[in-house]
């Protein structure tokens, strides 16, 4: 298997827009009240570092991370996965780490929120050490959410 990890373009955003999971789909619309191909570009352009995940010439994921409040230190970890995610688990959670600590290096708290529903995502956050919160209600539609976060001072 080859994997290849290429700084985030807009071709490939847009690319990663319409293969996306059904729900990061979902979850998108629950967060901002609008598609994923808009909101995704919104966070690509309010992002200070962007990725795209690569599986044997196939789109297994975008991420990055927003710059929420950069003089005070916050940024906003996001993700969005193709259905081959799951093909590419193993390898891509071997690199995960490097750009886990690239964040970490950017900024002194990284803090989200992520789908309650959205199992796979929280399974990835959990293991990649994200101190998961209480669900509540957020978004236009009032979804349950669920916080997380990564502080540099519990470490």
């Amino acid at each position: 298997m080859e994997v290849r990890i290429d700084p985030l373009d807009i071709d490939t955003l847009a690319q990663a827009s319409v293969e996306a999971r059904p729900i990061d789909r979902i979850e998108a619309v629950y967060m901002t009240g609008r598609d994923i191909s808009e909101a995704m570009y919104e966070t690509y352009m309010l992002s200070s570092s962007a990725y795209s995940g690569w599986l044997d010439g196939e789109l297994v994921c975008v991420w990055g991370v927003c710059a929420y409040a950069p003089m005070e230190g916050i940024g906003v970890p996001w993700l969005v996965a193709t259905e081959k995610l799951e093909d590419a688990a193993v390898p891509f959670l071997r690199r995960c780490w490097y750009y886990l600590n690239k964040m970490k290096a950017e900024y002194d708290l990284l803090y989200n929120m992520v789908y309650a529903e959205n199992d796979t995502a929280i399974q990835w956050l959990t293991w990649m050490g994200f101190e998961m919160q209480a669900a509540a209600p957020y978004g236009p539609m009032g979804k349950s959410f669920i916080p997380f976060k990564w502080s540099r001072g519990d470490v």
